[in-house]
């Protein structure tokens, strides 16, 4: 390997990092539910990613599924290695972010009880509604990413759509309000 090769190996990885550590952080913010813990898996991954780089380049067509499997990987192995179950807590309120709108006293945030419900669903569940619905996957594509069959994540996702409408049916206006608004 040459230093052209490195440098163009090099700018790929600075590419990929800035593209995809967002994205990431979010993803194992919902799978730890940690601000630290996530950061450290996304640390991890990237090392991992970066050290096979140059072997996994020409046989690795979709990097950003690569990338979320092998975060999905380094999160078990941290699980297995801290002997401890994740925490049921994943979808955290963030008292550090303010609200985007303002709630009067005595209202309740529905992005909180939305963050409820969704707390409340299986993680299996959980994980199939982060990636179709805030990575914009279709739901073969999260199955690929999540390793389980197409089947399998259907009926999740339909599951977990039906939990939260019925935990979530409370928001929605009433029928005859939803009539006139058409």
């Amino acid at each position: 390997m040459n230093r052209n090769d490195v440098a163009v190996i090099r700018a790929d990885q600075t590419e990929f990092y800035r593209a995809n550590v967002s994205r990431l952080l979010q993803y194992a913010y919902v799978r730890c539910g940690d601000r630290q813990w996530a950061e450290d898996l996304v640390h991890e991954t990237f090392v991992r990613l970066f050290r096979a780089w140059s072997t996994e380049r020409a046989a690795v067509a979709d990097r950003r599924g690569y990338a979320a499997r092998t975060l999905l990987n380094c999160f078990r192995d941290d699980l297995r290695r801290r002997s401890a179950r994740p925490p049921t807590d994943l979808v955290a309120d963030h008292e550090d972010r303010p609200s985007s709108v303002p709630v009067a006293e005595g209202e309740v945030d529905v992005a909180d009880q939305v963050r409820a419900a969704v707390r409340g669903l299986a993680p299996q569940q959980r994980e199939v509604i982060y990636h179709f619905y805030y990575e914009d996957l279709s739901l073969a594509e999260t199955a690929r990413v999540m390793g389980i069959g197409p089947a399998s994540v259907h009926n999740y996702h339909s599951l977990a759509k039906k939990r939260l409408r019925t935990e979530l049916a409370h928001l929605a206006p009433p029928a005859k309000e939803r009539r006139n608004e058409r």
